[in-house]
């Protein structure tokens, strides 16, 4: 009888180890085919048609190597791990058999160097938050310097401030010193001229949000009155701003674009996000019949405008038909402005890149046959810069802080740099290029 005892339990002990250990292994499967699935997602992942110039990028392999130049005859400059960021700010051999390779500006303490690399295998082919676009618009968070071209000795052309929006043109880098993104755009004062989105340290001048896409929504939403409000928002994105810019919040507020007398923002023909959801009607009147309601940031197309007479005054209502949106090919009348008069519909044009483009070719030729012409806007553009000099030669230090502290505002910093000083502790209010 003990015997019998004996051999049931020693059995039961080992059908409970075989049962712990059964347990472990599907405990060990289920945790497999979990990461397994998780990495099937990332790698389903859509990736880019093609590489971008303005493209933050990251590296998926170790031990990469840049370049001198993308010739066979380059010296090896850095290397890059995994997990690194990169700026792609140039091109080479995207048109010929060849593989193509990108003038990278890496972001990474072990290879601070710009170079040339093979990007297919190295580079995952998906852009990060915070890339920057062509025919994007951005906001300028720390003044600036335009210039006639890419090269940052170029003629000096104008300057654009914080707060202003540009619209970008054309994308490409600097030829001489160290490799930089520059940017080609046009401010709203019409100016066009070439800049640096961000420094040689890293620093940005220019919000890496484009106001162009269905983020000036959260732009929107937020209703940012006072400074106290501005400065709270704004170190907020400076916390959250990586190397890369990848913005979280920044200080917006419900633009008002109409007043009654002035001219009407939306144009015919141009394109056009939709700020708010919006009621939409078959005709212009208020009293017309309503046929449904406009998702908010969806891509409309105007197709005509009148001015109405409503209970608060004169108010634009445009007929738009969606062009990009859940609701695309639907069309309707809707209010321009709400009861308190602010944007319903934004009044930044999607077209606005190519108009600049179609204007410059127009003026081109114009250009050419007038010489006496070129000799003018170069003594403009001596007059301009001189006032600009004489202006900061008046105004003291403490007013040029004071303006430093406001344009500093929205302006994201990292790595220990404090706004309004150098690594070396020297006044950086102004930051040109």
């Amino acid at each position: 009888h003990k015997c019998t005892c004996l051999l049931i339990s020693k059995g039961l002990a080992t059908m409970m180890r075989r049962s712990s250990s059964i347990e472990r292994l599907g405990r060990g499967l289920a945790s497999l085919a979990t990461c397994s699935s998780h990495a099937s997602r990332f790698s389903n992942q859509a990736l880019d048609p093609d590489w971008q110039v303005g493209g933050w990028y990251k590296v998926s392999a170790n031990e990469v190597s840049i370049w001198s130049s993308p010739n066979g005859k380059a010296e090896r400059v850095g290397c890059l791990q995994s997990s690194d960021e990169v700026l792609l700010v140039g091109l080479h051999g995207e048109t010929s058999a060849a593989e193509p390779m990108g003038l990278v500006v890496p972001w990474s303490a072990n290879s601070p160097t710009p170079g040339w690399m093979i990007l297919e295998g190295p580079l995952i082919r998906r852009r990060l938050e915070g890339s920057w676009e062509l025919k994007a618009r951005y906001t300028v968070q720390s003044p600036a310097t335009l210039r006639s071209g890419k090269a940052l000795t170029s003629d000096w052309v104008g300057e654009v401030d914080p707060g202003d929006e540009v619209t970008v043109l054309e994308l490409g880098f600097n030829e001489e010193q160290k490799p930089r993104l520059r940017m080609r755009i046009c401010s709203g004062n019409g100016q066009v001229g070439w800049l640096s989105p961000l420094t040689s340290s890293g620093h940005q001048l220019l919000c890496p949000l484009n106001l162009l896409s269905e983020k000036v929504i959260d732009v929107h939403k937020q209703q940012s009155k006072n400074l106290q409000n501005f400065r709270e928002v704004g170190a907020h994105v400076a916390i959250s701003a990586g190397p890369r810019g990848s913005v979280t919040a920044m200080a917006g507020g419900r633009r008002t674009s109409f007043t009654p007398g002035s001219s009407v923002p939306w144009e015919v023909g141009g394109q056009y996000r939709i700020l708010e959801r919006l009621s939409f009607r078959e005709d212009a009147t208020i009293c017309s019949k309503e046929l449904g309601k406009f998702r908010a940031g969806q891509l409309a197309e105007v197709c005509d405008v009148q001015l109405v007479d409503q209970p608060r005054g004169t108010c634009p209502c445009a007929l738009i038909r969606v062009i990009e949106g859940s609701d695309t090919g639907k069309q309707g009348w809707v209010l321009c402005t709400s009861k308190d008069g602010h944007d319903q519909v934004d009044t930044r044009n999607q077209l606005e890149a190519a108009k600049v483009h179609a204007r410059l070719k127009q003026e081109e030729p114009e250009g050419m046959n007038n010489p006496m012409g070129n000799a003018d806007v170069a003594k403009t553009v001596h007059v301009r810069r001189q006032h600009v000099t004489d202006k900061r030669q008046v105004v003291g230090r403490k007013s040029w802080k004071r303006l430093h502290c406001l344009s500093g505002v929205l302006r994201p910093c990292y790595r220990g740099y404090a706004p309004g000083k150098s690594r070396h502790g020297q006044d950086a209010a102004r930051l040109l290029d």
